[in-house]
């Protein structure tokens, strides 16, 4: 848990309730925080789409990759309804139901092919090499040689191989951290998707194992497979 200044109380549950509005599935939330200033409860209102579990663990993994917050899972409260309740107080019109119900979308899911890394004369290179159907996208990322842009390189290319799969730039790279739990190294992935009318935030977490260049691309393809196939049938229509 952490512990903030009492006097910035409603200007960081403001901050963290907009970066909790913007995860997947999330209608409204609600942080409160006790009188020593210390956060105290996390009130979540989502949608039926994933499961609360799920919603839970993305509010761990967004406050912690956005502010350094360690969430304690049993203070926050998942409520789920089928509609958005708030969606006509913020002036967006309710979906109707489909007069048919469509055929569903295939889910996508992109494989890892490959990853390389180089070292020349003080700059990085990270290539990732992505398959889906028989077909490899590759993506490639340089930067200085330092440890945090060495670990931003690897989801930096992932990102780079993903949107050439969409053949647009869909998704950009805001935070790579690491972090352990349960005494397991894990990488941490914040992107941010930026197809569409509304950016969204996507966070995807990865043991890192003993390739911590693997596991963030793992971490990055996490936080972003599960938004493809949504991504691709617009640009599809789109185009």
């Amino acid at each position: 848990m952490s512990q903030w200044n009492a006097k910035d109380l409603v200007a960081q549950a403001e901050a963290c309730r907009a970066l909790l509005r913007r995860l997947p599935g999330v209608y409204a939330a609600g942080p409160r925080f006790d009188e020593n200033g210390e956060l105290s409860e996390i009130h979540v209102l989502a949608s039926l789409a994933r499961n609360p579990k799920q919603v839970v663990r993305d509010v761990q993994s967004a406050l912690f990759a956005a502010y350094g917050i360690e969430v304690d899972h049993r203070i926050v409260s998942v409520a789920q309804l089928p509609e958005n309740p708030l969606a006509e107080e913020d002036g967006e019109e309710l979906e109707s139901p489909p007069v048919s119900a469509a055929a569903p979308v295939p889910d996508i899911r992109l494989a890892v092919a490959g990853i390389d890394s180089r070292l020349t004369l003080g700059e990085y290179a990270a290539t990732v090499r992505l398959s889906y159907c028989g077909q490899v996208f590759e993506g490639v990322a340089r930067c200085r040689d330092t440890a945090i842009q060495r670990d931003r390189a690897p989801a930096q290319a992932t990102i780079e191989a993903v949107n050439a799969f969409l053949g647009v730039e869909a998704y950009a790279l805001l935070e790579v951290k690491r972090t352990l739990l349960w005494g397991e190294p894990v990488a941490l992935t914040a992107l941010e998707l930026i197809a569409g009318s509304e950016p969204r935030v996507l966070i995807g977490a990865a043991l890192q194992g003993h390739n911590p260049p693997l596991g963030i691309v793992h971490s990055t393809l996490d936080a972003l497979n599960r938004s493809l196939s949504r991504v691709r049938r617009v640009e599809e229509q789109i185009f």
